[in-house]
């Protein structure tokens, strides 16, 4: 009988061992200080990016619109749509989000060092989901407008190279219904 245990021991071990020994995929994410884009300080203050594989590291600016320069300034990456294992920890977080609301402000407010009672408050007056759709390409358009009107976009962006559909369809198909950008 031991023999058998030590055989279901080590086959239970060996995937768990293996996925340690994976390198971490690294990340920078630039966030605005604001509980709205809450998946990401949930993800990252949870474990869900490492749960992933991703070494995340959130740099915090004045908004989430503002990173927009960042992004296109190739000063952080353009993961949104580009990693998998991001719109999987993407999709978790938003769901923890909903399931675990009094944890995730905790956990948002330590973060961000932000009172954690207006912390919830805030949250609850947003509703976070994850999708990809003609809304979320008209949100960039008006970001794209209000950086070239304040002089801090210099070329013109090629949104088909920014909404890329395939992770978060198979993450989550429901949730991708954009048209392609032009």
């Amino acid at each position: 009988m031991a023999p058998k245990f030590r055989v279901f021991a080590f086959v239970l071990a060996a995937p768990i061992s293996s996925a340690w020994a994976q390198p971490k995929t690294k990340m920078i994410i630039g966030t605005g200080v604001d509980p709205s884009l809450a998946q990401f300080y949930v993800a990252k203050e949870a474990g869900i990016f490492e749960r992933n594989g991703l070494d995340v590291q959130l740099n915090q600016g004045p908004s989430g619109s503002s990173m927009i320069a960042f992004l296109i300034g190739d000063q952080i990456q353009a993961a949104l749509g580009a990693e998998l294992a991001f719109m999987r920890s993407m999709v978790e977080a938003t769901e923890y989000l909903k399931t675990h609301r009094h944890e995730a402000a905790g956990q948002i407010a330590h973060l961000l060092k932000l009172d954690p009672g207006l912390t919830e408050t805030l949250m609850a007056k947003v509703d976070y989901g994850m999708r990809l759709d003609n809304d979320s390409l008209a949100h960039m358009r008006e970001i794209e407008a209000q950086l070239k009107q304040g002089g801090k976009l210099t070329k013109p962006v090629d949104w088909s190279n920014f909404f890329l559909t395939d992770p978060l369809r198979v993450a989550a198909p429901a949730a991708v219904t954009l048209d392609a950008p032009k």
